[in-house]
């Protein structure tokens, strides 16, 4: 499955390569197994085998087998690696920092909204300045922002994090940021509360935006209520995990 071309470094032919070399150059020297780095990322297996394929055959990664499963990690030798490096920090590297650093034991939910979602989904518009970050979960402030300094320190991008109760996640009213937040693009990099993933040509990956988190908030309700649901067969069960 392709993604579309991003609108962030549309010199990328997809979003997915994108993102698989940006996990990468964000871990120099950490080499990670091709399906652990496919269910890290969201993507299909098939589809990162092809894009880190073409990678490999640009020489932007080095891979080798063990033990039957492959292994791949970014060329940081590469006369661009460190060129490409500050580009997708910068662009992509939103998604991937804020949720390793938001991973924090009280939180259960991360949304980046506002500009920078704008373009991740594929809106057009001038590049962000900043990131905006909601963090949903009964995480103590002064904890929350000393995530959200040490990712702005990692990414060299301005985060601005917002605390909310999933209590008023899920019953916005009268919080007009929250009613914004859910009637505007958001993509959510962090999520305890998903029991699973269903993938089909609206939820394609993990990257979730409002109509597909309400669709699979409902599943996941139905198959609360009613045990004998299963996941479909043409069905994909994840785990979300940050990266």
């Amino acid at each position: 499955m392709r993604s579309d071309r991003p609108v962030f470094l549309p010199v990328f032919r997809s979003r997915h390569q994108a993102e698989v070399l940006t996990w990468l150059l964000l871990h120099p020297g950490t080499e990670r197994n091709i399906t652990d780095l496919a269910d890290c990322l969201g993507v299909p297996l098939s589809t990162l085998q092809r894009e880190v394929a073409r990678l490999h055959a640009a020489d932007l990664v080095t891979s080798r087998f063990r033990h039957h499963s492959r292994m791949v990690r970014a060329a940081t030798d590469h006369p661009a690696a460190n060129a490409l490096t500050r580009l997708l920090k910068i662009t992509f590297g939103p998604k991937i920092v804020v949720a390793e650093e938001l991973d924090l034991p009280d939180v259960q939910r991360v949304v980046i909204f506002g500009s920078w979602a704008a373009r991740y989904t594929g809106q057009v518009g001038p590049p962000p300045q900043e990131v905006d970050v909601l963090v949903v979960g009964s995480v103590d402030r002064a904890t929350c922002y000393a995530a959200a300094d040490r990712a702005q320190t990692r990414l060299g991008v301005t985060i601005n994090p917002v605390l909310r109760t999933p209590q008023q996640w899920d019953h916005p009213d009268d919080d007009q940021l929250l009613v914004q937040i859910q009637a505007s693009p958001f993509t959510v990099v962090l999520d305890r509360t998903l029991g699973y993933l269903e993938r089909t040509d609206d939820l394609d990956d993990v990257t979730l935006t409002g109509e597909r988190l309400a669709v699979i908030d409902r599943r996941n309700a139905e198959r609360e209520t009613d045990p004998s649901i299963g996941v479909p067969e043409d069905g994909l069960m994840a785990r979300l995990r940050a990266w």
